[in-house]
């Protein structure tokens, strides 16, 4: 069909066909962001909106008062009786330090992303001997995750009898040293929404987000067991001087024990994924041990590989070799009225591919719409660079590349929010990612990566990094990440839950200040021949809200700064009582 000119009376695939081409359909997530940009544009700063509120609840107890809450004895300790699940509190309101409100306040920043090559992992040969995960593309499906989990823990996992309605498994982490496992969901029509059902044996692992009112805690019967239940959270509204508590119920949590296991659920969910309390409670009391096993039916919303959309599509699929950092694929669409497939990276729209069969883009069509565009080049081919014109600094926008090759018609959307700030691509690398697409057969993986990723990160980033010449003892490697200024490994403890993680910055990254950090938590030390500072404890509230130092929280950093990299390593849980200072000291002077 020629996109200029249309029949008189086309039909209603035809319309949907157009419209798909011509502007981009953004997920509900993007739609979201748009409508409610964090600064309204009539009439300048209105409030904050709803999404500005959901993002600054998790910044609450992270970024803006720096606690990480798991690690106070409150929150680790474990009790056989119920109520102790949620750490209870008499307020209602958090008072926000004048650190904070500069933090709340201060202009947010865009940088340029690198790229990075794509790696898929091989199978660990504990999975290839599970009948489950014998494809590779079937490494992140319920059945060989479920199947993997189960062998390294070494116990039975709890399961729905099937996927809770409208929401799709998204993926399962576990931690072996603590027992724990975590199944995480996401809605098939709210981007934003996730469900998460985690469960362990032993002490529950309580996180950041346990702190709640005693007045909001309400005790529930999950069966024949005593459970909790809390629906809302502590969140921020422009101009307030404290952060206070809403009952949201788009916002629950559930916890219970049965004898040595504990059972939580988390639930995110705005309309129209919203599930009411006596349903999460019925959710709950449904779970049960190995549940009739199903085929992995393939899903058109949520196609875990490259090859599964092939096989759904029929079209011969090429994914990209190299990506922003950060980005991984997520999942691929297929949409059969027009024989389209969407491929998704990061969280579900940052990066969409669309692929179709058929005729070209008219780009002289496109140039009516994206005044800002430019004619360019994808190796041989044609291509076409838009930007929409943009009503104002804030506003959530999108870069497009389109162009065709071989038989099939590709078009690059990323999106991006200037009042949010964070990563950002320019022409030429959506150009790059562009030429390197290729045979390749992502699919979805797990949020760890393997060690290989330090050298790709260093080359990125363009600085090196110190590493330990083996792993030590006591400790297995983890994770390693990256942001455009930092790169950061952790490690697990083998035996006891706790962990081990060094980060190391760029010279022009500023340390973590010390002013608000009491003089009787840090002692100056020596690591070689450099100084640097050991600190005692972590941030933690008082019982009128305010934010104290907590001598008594199990974390212990050292930090210093060698051949202008700021270095700083971290031991956080049980492991404290391990390793002492002088452990840690051994640890940092033993990187090369």
């Amino acid at each position: 069909m020629n996109k200029q000119n249309f029949p008189m009376a086309p039909d209603e695939n035809q319309i949907e066909e157009f419209l798909t081409k011509i502007q981009p359909i953004p997920s509900g997530r993007f739609h979201q962001k748009i409508k409610e940009a964090a600064w309204r544009v009539d009439g300048g700063k209105q409030g904050v909106t709803e999404h500005f509120r959901f993002k600054m609840t998790f910044a609450i107890i992270t970024l803006a008062t720096l606690m990480v809450l798991f690690a106070t004895p409150q929150g680790r300790a474990w009790a056989q009786e119920v109520f102790q699940f949620f750490r209870k509190v008499s307020f209602t309101t958090i008072p926000i330090s004048e650190e904070e409100k500069k933090w709340i306040n201060a202009p947010v920043e865009q940088y340029e992303l690198p790229l990075v090559p794509v790696i898929l992992p091989t199978l660990a040969p504990e999975m290839t001997s599970l009948t489950q995960c014998q494809a590779l593309q079937k490494i992140q499906s319920y059945a060989c995750q479920v199947a993997y989990t189960e062998a390294k823990l070494g116990m039975e996992l709890k399961e729905f009898p099937k996927t809770p309605e409208g929401w799709i498994f998204k993926k399962l982490n576990f931690d072996v040293a603590s027992k724990t496992a975590s199944f995480i969901y996401s809605h098939y029509s709210e981007h934003g929404a996730d469900f998460v059902l985690r469960q362990g044996t032993g002490k529950f692992q309580n996180n950041y987000w346990s702190i709640v009112p005693a007045e909001k805690v309400q005790p529930v019967k999950i069966g024949q067991f005593d459970g909790e239940y809390v629906r809302g959270t502590f969140t921020l509204r422009e101009g307030d001087n404290a952060w206070r508590w809403e009952d949201d119920d788009s916002i629950q949590r559930l916890a219970w024990s049965e004898a040595e296991r504990w059972y939580y659920i988390e639930i995110w969910a705005p309309s129209p994924g919203h599930i009411s309390r006596d349903q999460l409670v019925e959710l709950a009391a449904s779970l049960e041990n190995s549940p009739v096993e199903v085929a992995d039916p393939l899903n058109p919303d949520s196609l875990s590989s490259i090859a599964d959309a092939e096989t759904y599509s029929g079209l011969d699929l090429k994914a990209p070799t190299i990506l922003p950092l950060g980005f991984e694929f997520s999942h691929a669409r297929y949409f059969p009225f027009n024989h389209e497939v969407h491929l998704h990276y990061k969280y579900n729209e940052d990066l969409v591919i669309y692929v179709w069969a058929g005729t070209p883009d008219d780009f002289d069509a496109l140039a009516k719409i994206y005044k800002n565009h430019e004619i360019v080049e994808v190796g041989d081919k044609q291509a076409f660079y838009g930007v929409p014109e943009a009503v104002s600094q804030y506003e959530s926008s999108y870069l497009l590349l389109a162009w065709h090759d071989e038989n099939l018609n590709y078009r690059i959307y990323f999106y991006f929010d200037p009042s949010w700030g964070g990563g950002m691509l320019n022409q030429a690398k959506m150009i790059a990612i562009a030429e390197s697409m290729g045979d390749i057969n992502d699919y979805k993986r797990n949020d760890s990566h393997p060690y290989e990723f330090v050298a790709i990160y260093e080359n990125a980033l363009g600085f090196d990094i110190r590493e330990f010449p083996t792993v030590p003892e006591g400790w297995s490697f983890s994770d390693v990440s990256a942001n455009p200024d930092c790169i950061f490994i952790s490690y697990s403890g083998v035996k006891e839950n706790g962990q081990l993680a060094i980060t190391q910055c760029k010279a022009t990254t500023q340390a973590l200040p010390l002013s608000n950090i009491p003089s009787t938590a840090i002692q100056d030390v020596n690591i070689g021949k450099i100084k640097g500072q050991y600190i005692v404890g972590n941030f933690d509230y008082d019982s009128t809200g305010m934010v104290t130092w907590n001598m008594s929280s199990p974390m212990r950093q050292l930090r210093w700064q060698e051949d202008g990299i700021w270095m700083q390593v971290t031991l956080t849980g049980d492991s404290i009582v391990l390793y002492d200072k002088e452990a840690l000291i051994s640890y940092a002077e033993s990187l090369r």
